[in-house]
């Protein structure tokens, strides 16, 4: 996770949880905005998050209840498709982008 060093002490970060000023030598930084060390949580389990983290519509999360929340589970292994991975959907329904989940169509 990026952070932003300070570079002299009258520059002043705001923190985009708490809205109170960052006072702390390290900043951390997600999508562009800064956070106390403290704040940066997942607003499910409230765990500390540490190397990475998803942002949906200004909340934070860690990667397990990011998926549990938002993630689609693949109708060929019944496993979360994860938000790096490529998938295909058909009639509705989501696949892992594999031969395995995703065959080919039937040629007739």
């Amino acid at each position: 996770m990026p952070s932003s060093p300070k570079t002299d002490d009258t520059t002043m970060f705001t923190c985009a949880y708490c809205q109170n000023p960052i006072k702390e030598k390290l900043v951390l930084a997600v999508s562009g905005l800064n956070y106390h060390r403290r704040c940066l949580r997942c607003v499910v389990c409230r765990e500390f998050l540490t190397d990475i983290c998803f942002r949906h519509s200004g909340a934070l999360y860690c990667k397990s209840d990011f998926i549990g929340q938002f993630g689609a589970i693949c109708a060929g292994c019944h496993q979360v498709i994860l938000p790096d991975e490529m998938s295909q959907c058909k009639q509705g329904l989501a696949f892992h982008d594999s031969p395995e989940c995703f065959p080919p169509s039937d040629i007739t």
